[in-house]
C-alpha cells in the first residue's frame, strides 16, 4: 500500500499527460494554449519529480545538465540531423532546465523541436538530391554506425556527406536482400 501512495502522483501525471498533450496547430490562438500546457507540464514535473523519483534528488544545476545530456541524445540519437552549432545553441539552455521547470516553462524542448524540424526539412531535400544523382557503388567508403562514436556534423556539407554514405549503405543492403530473396525463390522452384 505504501508503494501505491508513492506512485499515485506519478500514475496521475502519466494519465493526465495524454489529455494535456494535444497536437499544436499553426493557428495563433492555439499557441497560447500550447504555452499554458507546457507551463502546466513543467510545473507538475518540478513539483512531482523530487517526490516520486527513486533517489529523492532535488532538481538543481547538476541534475539539469544531466537531463540536458539525456535530452540531446534522445533528440538526435544517431546524429543524422543536428549540426554541432545546433547542439551548441541548445547547450545554452542546459543550466536553466531546473529554473524553467520551476517556472513552468519549457524553452529547451520548444527550441529543440524548432531546430530539429528545420534540419529535417533540409535533410529531406538533401536526400532527394542525393538519390536523384549518381551513386558510385564501387568507391570505398566507411560509415560509422555507432552513435556513441559519432559527433554532430560540423556543417551542411558534412551532413550531406554523412547522408550520402547512409543512403549508399541502405541501397547496397536492400540490393543484397533482393538478391538473396531471388536466390531463395530460385532454389525453392528447382526443389519442387
Amino acid at each position: 500500500m505504501n508503494i501505491f501512495k508513492k506512485l499515485a502522483p506519478a500514475i496521475f501525471i502519466l494519465l493526465l499527460i495524454p489529455f494535456l498533450a494535444t497536437a499544436q496547430t499553426a493557428e495563433q490562438d492555439n499557441s497560447s494554449s500550447f504555452q499554458k500546457r507546457n507551463r502546466l507540464i513543467g510545473y507538475m514535473l518540478a513539483k512531482q519529480l523530487p517526490t516520486i523519483h527513486f533517489s529523492d534528488k532535488k532538481m538543481n544545476d547538476e541534475q539539469a545538465k544531466a537531463a540536458f545530456t539525456l535530452y540531446i541524445k534522445q533528440l538526435d540519437f544517431q546524429k543524422r540531423f543536428l549540426l554541432q552549432k545546433d547542439a551548441d545553441e541548445l547547450t545554452a539552455f542546459a543550466p536553466y532546465i531546473d529554473d524553467n521547470l520551476e517556472q513552468g516553462t519549457n524553452a529547451l524542448p520548444d527550441a529543440g523541436m524548432d531546430i530539429l524540424g528545420g534540419r529535417i526539412d533540409q535533410v529531406e531535400k538533401m536526400v532527394g538530391e542525393i538519390l536523384a544523382g549518381p551513386i558510385d557503388f564501387f568507391a570505398a567508403d566507411t560509415l560509422e554506425s555507432d552513435p556513441e562514436k559519432l559527433t554532430f556534423a560540423k556543417d551542411l556539407d558534412s551532413l550531406r556527406e554523412r547522408w550520402r554514405k547512409i543512403l549508399k549503405s541502405e541501397v547496397i543492403s536492400r540490393y543484397l536482400e533482393l538478391e538473396e530473396e531471388a536466390q531463395n525463390a530460385k532454389e525453392e522452384k528447382t526443389a519442387e
